[in-house]
């Protein structure tokens, strides 16, 4: 019995099936080993964008920032883990995976409400902050998820149509880092037209605030302005503004000139343009295929 069974060992089926056995064995420690060893590579490693619009790509620009970071940064993220969405859990993963000089918290404001009050922020809202510098910033999901308010309008459902994880996260780590922000001023008085909400948060990104300045009533241009713009002006300058401009100029400031179409003389505002070798012209530039 005993030679019997040794020689089924020996067999070719028998040969084949301990090959296969052996072979499910290793592939088995092999998955094993991986698995140990992904599980000690950094989330920027581990995670592999294969969303559509690769929205959890980070560009060099900001890992550029994020590698000359000497600051540590904290990330408070007022908001329930569970059910935040995973397009948010997963870049600020990847994100602060970026620098080890960025920590993460998660606060659960149902079972913390006391802590949006004393951070003076709403739910779902993450506070970007720097110790050294004592400034902070707050990113609201809806600024990271940004919806299609056109399709409420028309169809009255929203849906998220923009992603702008890094643009925000990068934008806040600019901003309290910095020591100093830019101020920018525009123009009033001319008949000029107002920012659009648009405009406003690519300044507030980029880490500039915004005021208005009517050079009739001041009579002067603020010393903090480090840009300076006109935004379509539909009436002229007087002369007492263009030597406003003119001295501001002089000493190195900046000035942005946006044209609009009008039928008032700008003999003043126009001449100033012409002492830099301005010269306005008629008419229109056109995009004839897209508009």
């Amino acid at each position: 019995m005993l030679e019997k069974i040794k020689k089924s060992f020996r067999s070719a089926s028998s040969k084949n099936g301990s090959y296969s056995v052996g072979m499910i064995a290793l592939v088995i420690c092999m998955v094993i080993v991986v698995n140990l060893i992904a599980g000690q590579l950094p989330e920027n490693v581990k995670s592999i964008d294969i969303s559509d619009n690769n929205i959890y790509g980070v560009s060099k620009t900001s890992k550029k920032v994020l590698n000359k970071l000497d600051k540590k940064e904290t990330f408070k993220i007022y908001a329930e883990k569970d059910s935040t969405d995973t397009r948010i859990k997963s870049f600020i993963k990847k994100y602060t995976a970026l620098s080890d000089k960025i920590s993460v918290k998660w606060i659960d404001p149902v079972l913390h409400p006391a802590a949006l009050t004393k951070a003076g922020v709403e739910k779902d809202t993450i506070v970007i902050s720097c110790k050294d510098t004592g400034k902070t910033k707050s990113v609201s999901f809806d600024d990271i998820l940004v919806s299609d308010s056109y399709s409420y309008y028309t169809t009255g459902s929203s849906s998220a149509s923009e992603f702008d994880g890094e643009g925000q996260f990068t934008s806040a780590i600019n901003s309290v880092t910095s020591e100093q922000t830019e101020k920018m001023y525009y123009t009033t008085g001319h008949g000029e037209a107002a920012f659009s909400d648009s405009v406003t948060k690519l300044f507030s990104k980029n880490n500039m605030t915004t005021d208005e300045v009517n050079l009739m009533m001041t009579g002067e241009i603020p010393d903090d302005c480090d840009l300076l713009i006109i935004d379509g002006a539909t009436s002229d300058f007087t002369k007492d503004e263009v030597k406003l401009l003119s001295s501001y100029l002089k000493k190195g400031g900046k000035v942005v000139t946006l044209l609009a179409q009008t039928n008032k003389s700008m003999k003043n505002l126009y001449g100033l343009l012409k002492d830099y070798g301005l010269t306005v012209q008629s008419g229109y530039i056109a995009d004839t295929e897209r508009s």
